[in-house]
Order: C-alpha cells, then structure tokens, then sequence
C-alpha cells in the first residue's frame, strides 16, 4: 500500500512540474507578444492589456502551483 502512494505522489509532482514548465513557456510566448504590441502601443492598446492580463494570470497560477 505505502509503494502505490509513493508512485502516486510521484506521479503528481510529475504532473505538476510539466504544468509549471508549460506555464513558464506560455508566459514566455506572451512576453514576446507584449513586445511586438509595445512598438506601436497606441495600435495595440487593447492587446497590450489584454495579453499582460492573461500573464498575470499565468504568474499567478505558477507561484500557487508551485508551493
């Protein structure tokens, strides 16, 4: 019984460690997005706020995540 929770834990920081790196890398994608709006921040002000919304989000679930 004690080996089938050991795997079980094991498999759950398994998981939770692949959600965290798919997480810094959308956040990654987002930053990189915010950077194409900022050359023309009055075109893209909606984008802009928008998209650092959705990154506060992910920063947010990240540090949740990973305590």
């Amino acid at each position: 019984m004690y080996i089938k929770v050991l795997n079980f834990v094991i498999v759950v920081i398994i998981m939770a460690n692949r959600e965290l790196e798919a997480i810094k890398k959308e956040i990654e994608a987002l930053r990189e997005e915010i950077n194409t709006y900022i050359e023309y921040p009055e075109i893209f002000k909606e984008e802009l706020v928008n998209t650092s919304n959705k990154i506060d989000i992910l920063i947010n679930k990240y540090i949740y995540l990973s305590k």
